[in-house]
């Protein structure tokens, strides 16, 4: 398991809970785009769930079995777990889905995809907890050609608990494709009004904001082939 901390997010005042409000419309954006098959009804792994919100706001729209959500961030699971009430779900404090005994249907992650350090090993990972035929949907940007990329790392690796690891789509696809998943992506969608107030928390400039969402940001749906397992 990887090192522990309390909460993954400290700027200043800022802490995980500002992040979990600033998610709020783009977890709804990205909710929108899951099949509903894959979640009605069905056992859901939240991979690096911090405060658990995601989940939360996805049983809202579409009801699943069980929801699990695991990560590193006691404090934050702490809160997901106050906040939870009567929903069926679970926390964990590990990076290893295997350690919560569960079998799933559809593992997310959202935003989580460019902290992981051997995305192979998490391939991997996700393999094992899959059912047959299960699907991993994952948000991921490619900045490999953003000229605020560096910058936007330095950021994270400054005020994050664990670094940028700076990964391209071809690493994320083909750590997928060699573990026997069929690989497809979807274009994230793009908020019909953009607030481009505070560009340059991340970027250097508004151009480098907008082309991360228009050009670069996109919804990996990741199937576990059928024999595979």
């Amino acid at each position: 398991m990887g090192n522990t901390y309390d909460v993954w997010w400290k700027k200043g005042e800022e802490t995980d809970d500002d992040m979990a409000r600033d998610h709020q419309e783009s977890w709804q954006r990205i909710i929108q785009m899951l099949d509903p098959v894959h979640i009605k009804g069905q056992t859901i792994l939240d991979f690096g769930c911090n405060q658990g919100g995601f989940l939360r706001q996805l049983y809202q729209t579409h009801e699943f079995d069980k929801g699990v959500g695991i990560d590193l961030a006691y404090n934050s699971l702490e809160k997901a777990n106050t906040l939870k009430e009567q929903l069926p779900l679970e926390y964990y404090l590990t990076d290893k889905p295997q350690t919560t005994g569960y079998k799933f249907d559809t593992a997310i992650s959202t935003s989580v995809l460019y902290l992981i350090e051997d995305v192979p090993q998490h391939a991997r990972d996700l393999k094992a907890v899959l059912k047959e035929k299960g699907v991993y949907y994952a948000t991921f940007a490619d900045h490999t050609n953003n000229p605020s990329r560096y910058f936007m790392k330095e950021t994270i690796d400054k005020y994050g608990a664990t670094p940028s690891q700076d990964h391209s789509l071809k690493h994320i696809v083909d750590s997928f494709v060699a573990e026997g998943f069929e690989v497809a992506v979807i274009k994230e969608s793009v908020p019909d009004v953009i607030n481009l107030t505070n560009y340059s928390d991340f970027y250097l400039s508004p151009n480098d904001y907008l082309r991360t969402l228009f050009e670069e940001s996109f919804l990996i749906k990741a199937t576990l082939k059928e024999g595979t397992k």
